[in-house]
């Protein structure tokens, strides 16, 4: 039998210089589009999607907007089957566009609309949050939350276009600021050592400036289209999110949600400590990132006695093979192992630690 190898991953324009403005008006002219819309959450409508209109007014199409309510708690199925009934009810076809103009619950949730609508209809993401530039806009990875189950539903689709405004930062709390830079020092711990000297020893998030945010961008974007499918390298993007999205999935059940970065960061604390411990990643390595994470991110509020419930969100980790939790790992700074393999027991440990440390 003859195999034809196919593929249905295509590479995403990311705009972040100067003209990046322009260049999405020329790609949406060479698109053919029929309707144009936008989804925002409420907070973006009103801070991020004035600012969009002004720079797409040039465009011949209007741009048709449907708003979703901010929030984790949100990026769920009901959210994303009012969207497609409104796609439906506005005439929406295949030669529609949606842009999605938000963190990352709007890019995950947008894209997973779009990626299932009709099939499939191009999709356009603009992140306003920190966390969605580097991280949840970047790589093609689409879903929402099932079950109070982390992104337990979604698809790898590739949007049409990803486009970087520095300038919604702006918008942003210094708690949100605060949760993409777990994202951050994620990339730096997995594979930039010089960023990490960089990072290790601050105090706060002022150092946060567009040389950072665009060396965490292509460090994502790099990494991600070797790996689109996450076979192998891109893996190592997990770092931190097994327990961190058991973390985040114990919180959501409690209807007490966290913001995805803070329950990274503590993920990426356990984790180093099993890293520390089943790797060779030394004593003072893990010092640093413990220290690092100890003085930028207040300690979660679970106990002890919490510890068997994020265990249970654990086993529907999409990395899990035959009820076995597999991690990745840090050999070092910058250096990672992925699929290595950890018991309840040792995970316990770790969660034990964290509270205790």
């Amino acid at each position: 039998m003859q195999r034809v190898k196919t593929s249905t991953i295509i590479d995403s324009v990311i705009l972040s210089a100067d003209n990046r403005w322009a260049k999405l008006l020329e790609l949406l002219s060479e698109m053919r589009i029929s309707k144009l819309f936008v989804l925002t959450d409420v907070n973006t409508s009103k801070h991020c999607f004035p600012f969009l209109k002004e720079r797409l007014k040039g465009f011949d199409l209007p741009l048709l907007q449907f708003e979703i309510q901010a929030g984790e708690e949100n990026k769920n199925l009901e959210s994303a089957s009012r969207v497609w009934t409104q796609l439906t009810e506005a005439g929406a076809d295949r030669n529609s566009v949606i842009i999605n103009l938000g963190g990352g619950v709007v890019t995950d949730l947008g894209g997973f609309v779009a990626s299932t609508y009709k099939r499939g209809i191009p999709f356009i993401h603009i992140p306003t949050s920190l966390m969605g530039m580097v991280d949840a806009a970047i790589g093609g990875k689409c879903g929402i939350d099932y079950l109070q189950y982390k992104n337990h539903l979604g698809v790898f689709q590739q949007p049409a276009s990803i486009l970087i405004e520095p300038q919604f930062l702006n918008t942003l709390n210094a708690q949100e600021i605060q949760s993409g830079t777990a994202e951050i020092m994620k990339h730096a711990l997995i594979g930039d050592r010089e960023a990490w000297q960089m990072m290790k020893d601050q105090e706060g998030f002022d150092w946060i400036d567009v040389n950072t945010l665009h060396r965490s961008i292509d460090f994502k974007g790099e990494l991600t289209s070797k790996d689109p499918l996450e076979k192998g390298l891109r893996k190592s993007l997990n770092f931190g999110h097994t327990i961190g999205h058991a973390i985040e999935s114990f919180y959501l059940n409690r209807k007490t949600p966290v913001p995805h970065g803070f329950a990274v960061a503590a993920g990426i604390l356990c984790e180093s400590f099993l890293s520390q411990n089943h790797l060779q990643l030394s004593r003072s390595e893990f010092t640093q990132i413990e220290s690092y994470i100890l003085r930028q991110y207040k300690r979660m509020a679970f106990s002890k006695s919490d510890i068997s419930a994020i265990l249970h969100c654990m086993k529907q980790d999409k990395k899990a093979q035959d009820g076995h939790h597999q991690f990745v790992l840090l050999k070092s700074i910058g250096e990672v192992v992925w699929d290595k393999v950890v018991e309840d027991k040792d995970i316990e440990v770790a969660l034990m630690h964290y509270i205790d440390c």
